[in-house]
């Protein structure tokens, strides 16, 4: 078998959610608990001091970075659903192509864990929603400020969302989650098309650099990965406060009113590096998935002695 077959894909990937259903299942059920216990903890702390609307922005905020942290986790966790020496046994015996497998547990880490990681977050938050909206229904306002109306003006970054009408304790806290997944631009102007392409390509990137770790080691992926990140990030900022280059630069009178934007070239070149830095490191993953053996390295999922 060396052609790809959209059927032995989908069974591929049907077995490899059989084998890991249940323990997703509890997963995402336990992290959905923690967050509803989290939030009325903070529920519970912030209505001394806090209004509902302050509430709905630490919640978006801190959901955000988890989110983010956990996806990251999830990508670098590629081959973890077959470590164990019985399922890696069971996966490598399967009728399908090495691509098949692989796309398989890509998709399984990167599209099936991440939706089940933001379910996770609407269930939570949506039983902190339910909690307070019955408990207000029942038995009324216990605390002042209750019931916060704010009115936004249109030139701060939550407009659209909770802008000019009434935000109350159970309002839910995932249009924020989401509106700060990504750019703030519109596409309405080249500004704004180069910065949606240059996140897009960042985050197809970052998904290769995690995706590598995940396939090649088998312990500490996520850590090893993010030491990486971590350090071409500082090195490239550096780099740039030296040079004192230019990457998105918006101005603005004092009056407030916008008047220019600038793409720097350094962008255009990271659009034209990064893609093929990921094909790379997509291309050596595959590579490395190709030699995995039945019994390997306490490390690493390659034998580079052979």
């Amino acid at each position: 078998m060396n052609s790809f077959s959209i059927n032995r894909f989908g069974k591929t990937l049907r077995w490899v959610l059989c084998t890991n259903f249940r323990s997703l299942l509890m997963w995402t059920i336990g992290a959905a608990l923690v967050v509803f216990m989290c939030e009325m903890a903070y529920w519970k702390l912030a209505t001394s001091h806090n209004s509902p609307f302050t509430m709905l922005q630490n919640f978006g905020e801190v959901g955000t970075v988890l989110f983010v942290i956990a996806s990251v986790v999830l990508i670098s966790s590629v081959v973890a659903s077959i470590n164990d020496k019985r399922k890696r046994e069971s996966f490598m015996m399967l009728p399908s192509t090495n691509a098949e497998k692989y796309l398989a547990l890509i998709v399984y880490s990167t599209v099936v864990c991440i939706l089940c990681v933001f379910l996770a977050l609407i269930l939570g938050d949506t039983l902190r929603m339910a909690f307070l909206w019955g408990k207000d229904a029942m038995f009324g306002p216990r605390y002042e400020g209750e019931c916060y109306s704010v009115l936004v003006d249109d030139d701060r970054w939550w407009y659209g969302i909770y802008a000019g009408r009434e935000v109350r304790w159970f309002d839910s806290t995932l249009p924020l989650l989401v509106f700060n997944l990504f750019p703030e631009e519109g596409i309405a102007s080249w500004y704004g098309i180069v910065n949606w392409v240059f996140y897009i390509i960042c985050m197809v990137w970052i998904h290769s650099l995690y995706t590598l770790s995940g396939t090649l080691m088998r312990k500490y992926a996520f850590v090893a990965a993010s030491l990486v990140f971590i350090i071409l990030l500082v090195s490239f900022a550096k780099f740039v406060r030296y040079y004192d280059l230019v990457l998105f630069r918006s101005d603005w009178t004092e009056a407030g009113v916008y008047y220019n934007s600038q793409v720097g070239t350094v962008i255009y070149v990271l659009c034209a590096v990064l893609p093929l830095i990921s094909i790379a490191n997509y291309w050596i993953s595959f590579r490395i998935f190709k030699g995995f053996e039945l019994i390997t390295n306490k490390w690493f999922n390659y034998d580079f002695h052979k």
